[in-house]
């Protein structure tokens, strides 16, 4: 089941982007990719996203609820 992700993303497309470029660990980058993909509408859900990193769903719940 996909759900739409509902929560705001306060910051900016090309701030995100730029965080992107500077995180060191993949866990870090994966995170940051995952705001990057739902800020631009390149994934519309929290499952998609996780398809395409190759996490679990609830991962990326959690990771987007810290």
């Amino acid at each position: 089941m996909k759900v739409n992700y509902q929560e705001r993303i306060d910051v900016t497309a090309d701030a995100l982007k730029q965080l992107l470029s500077q995180q060191r660990t993949l866990t870090n980058r994966s995170k940051i990719q995952a705001l990057y993909w739902l800020k631009t509408g390149y994934s519309q859900s929290l499952t998609d996203v996780a398809e395409r990193l190759g996490v679990h769903r609830i991962t990326v719940h959690r990771w987007l609820n810290c």
